[in-house]
Formats: C-alpha cells, structure tokens, sequence
C-alpha cells in the first residue's frame, strides 16, 4: 500500500472486474495499477454505480483485472501481503491512519478496536476506530476483520456481517470453535 515503483501504465480509465476467490466472487473497481474499491457482497451494477458516484464518472467493466493485478489482489483476498497500491485519498488522514495500521495486523492475529487506537495515537478513539474500519473501501484487501473488541467477541463487519467475519478468522486460525478470538 505505498505508492507505485512500476513504470505508469497509459490506461487510467476507470474499470471495475470481477475476481474468483475461495470466499466467492470480488468485485474490484480500479485505475491503472491502483485498487480503488472491493467487494463480496454487492451486485455489478451496485458496485458500478458506487465506484462511478465516488469517482465521479462511469466505470467500464471488464471481464476479468488486468494481469499485473489479478494475482497480488487474490493473494491479499485470500489473506496473504497486500502488494498492490490502494488509494485512500477519498478518506481522511484519520481513517487512512486507521487503515494503515490494520493492514500490518498478521494474519492469524487480531487485535481491539482499543488497541488498534492505542497504536495509531489515540487512545480512546476506539469508537472512531470503528467507524473509520466501516469506511475501508478494500474489505479483505486491508484485513479490517482482524480488529475485534476487547472482550473477545468478533463485533461488526460491513461487508457480509459477523457471520463473515467469524469465517474469515476462523480461516485464518484466529478463532476458537467457539467463536472467540484466540490470537
């Protein structure tokens, strides 16, 4: 999630395509080489008109991400480094702070909305912790689904739910049988 080291590509048109993980199909709205939104959850033309009214004109589908993204994204979905560049500018530098920080949480680990304020400076703001997560454009791509609360139960997930978020640290060896966070 820094800025790109790879020679500009010419087509910066705005697209979205569609990407088969183990957890179904992403959608994943992009420029260039940079990953502009995902997700699971939403129908194509849901996730075209969101991309198209935040990025103010319409997207193009493609039918699949270009190559140079296809696997990087797929990695990260899957849980795996997040090698590919992600634009937060439409965020503020609060929640981009909030988003960076999550993103160097391991998989298999978890970690509080507490603490994750904590981390970034400011203890208290667990609650603003949360709301600035709600905000990630790129579910999966920044792990938002490691930070739990405090006492161990999963809480919130915008994009499928709890039931989601159970699934993807349980995938990710960071839940008990139970439900409860062990990592």
């Amino acid at each position: 999630m820094s800025p790109s080291t790879r020679t500009p590509i010419r087509d910066r048109r705005l697209a979205y395509a569609p990407l088969e993980t183990a957890l179904g199909r992403l959608l994943v709205g992009y420029r260039g080489e940079t990953v502009l939104r995902s997700s699971l959850t939403q129908t194509p033309a849901e996730f075209a008109s969101d991309l198209g009214e935040e990025y103010g004109q319409p997207p193009e589908a493609r039918p699949a991400l270009p190559d140079r993204l296809r696997e990087p994204v797929r990695t990260a979905a899957e849980g795996g480094f997040c090698a590919v560049d992600i634009d937060l500018d439409p965020l503020t530098p609060f929640q981009q702070r909030v988003l960076r920080a999550a993103i160097a949480i391991p998989r298999g680990h978890t970690c509080s909305y507490g603490e994750l304020a904590e981390r970034i400076g400011a203890p208290g703001a667990a609650r603003a912790v949360g709301s600035a997560l709600g905000r990630n454009p790129v579910p999966l791509l920044i792990p938002c689904h490691r930070v739990v609360r405090s006492g161990g139960d999963v809480g919130k997930y915008g994009m499928g739910g709890a039931q989601m978020k159970v699934r993807l640290l349980r995938r990710e060896g960071a839940l008990s049988r139970g439900g409860r966070v062990v990592a």
